[in-house]
């Protein structure tokens, strides 16, 4: 209902596997529930039980998991973060060295003695230089922030087998496009429609402008900008990504259903 227009129907693939999905997350609980019901005489110790597997799997068993892989993959407060990062982005020993080569490029190309003689605005070369320090920085730090995020992810996607709803989760996450391997894909691509943006204006200012001068650019320099363009994997390519949650999951049903058959058998007419 809220896609954008023509993306409903690339959605329904997705909207099919995470409503299985949850079919099955639905039938191990009306499993055990029937399971543990057959092998019990009292109503009140079925409640007992099955509250306690509902306590276990929806609250102990994922603020565990959570706690084992941020533990085992430790990620950096935000503010210790943003502090590394900022440190990098105030060193500016290597991007002055870049400037400094580019300036001696120039004037050798032109046969310059000096930056003034050369027909290039430099105001716009060293914004373009920059940004690829920035963008050099960013790609560090946010690299090794997400590389942390997705070994924690592993390590909870690893245990799915402990408790039906991990792998449940993995599965409603990623076929909602909400798990950190797409949010990490979105990203990289808007920021690198953000950087073709810049590349474009930068190089404009060097080329078309002066120092001193009013700079403005007209309509021409936006039309040289594509449009943004993002499309999301594919519900196969999802599912091929989470298939050993699949098959947490469908472990879960399976021996659900071996519980649920084997109480049925138990059970006697009086």
């Amino acid at each position: 209902l809220t896609a954008g227009e023509g993306s409903a129907l690339a959605d329904l693939p997705r909207a099919g596997l995470l409503g299985l999905c949850y079919l099955a997350y639905f039938a191990v609980f009306l499993a055990v529930a029937l399971g543990v019901s057959a092998r019990v005489s009292s109503s009140r110790t079925a409640l007992a039980i099955l509250l306690s597997f509902w306590v276990v799997n929806s609250l102990v068993a994922v603020r565990a998991v959570t706690d084992i892989a941020a533990a085992l993959h430790p990620a950096p407060s935000a503010i210790d973060f943003q502090r590394a990062m900022q440190a990098d982005l105030d060193d500016q020993r290597e991007l002055q060295q870049r400037l400094a080569a580019r300036r001696q490029a120039l004037m050798a190309e032109h046969q310059a003695t000096s930056m003034e003689a050369v027909p290039v605005n430099f105001r716009g070369i060293s914004l373009q230089e920059g940004e690829r320090h920035g963008n050099e920085v960013f790609d560090r730090h946010y690299g090794r922030l997400y590389d942390t995020y997705a070994a924690q992810d592993a390590t909870a996607r690893a245990v799915g087998f402990f408790a039906p709803l991990l792998p449940m989760r993995s599965l409603s996450m990623a076929l909602a496009g909400t798990d950190v391997a797409q949010h990490r894909a979105f990203a990289s691509a808007a920021e690198d429609y953000r950087r073709q943006i810049q590349d474009i204006l930068n190089r404009d200012i060097a080329t078309n402008s002066r120092d001193g001068q009013v700079y403005e650019a007209d309509a021409s320099l936006w039309a040289k900008v594509p449009e943004f363009r993002y499309e999301a994997p594919s519900a196969a390519a999802v599912a091929q990504a989470h298939r050993s949650d699949a098959l947490a999951l469908g472990a879960w049903v399976l021996v659900g259903m071996v519980f649920m058959a084997s109480g049925a058998r138990r059970l006697r007419v009086e």
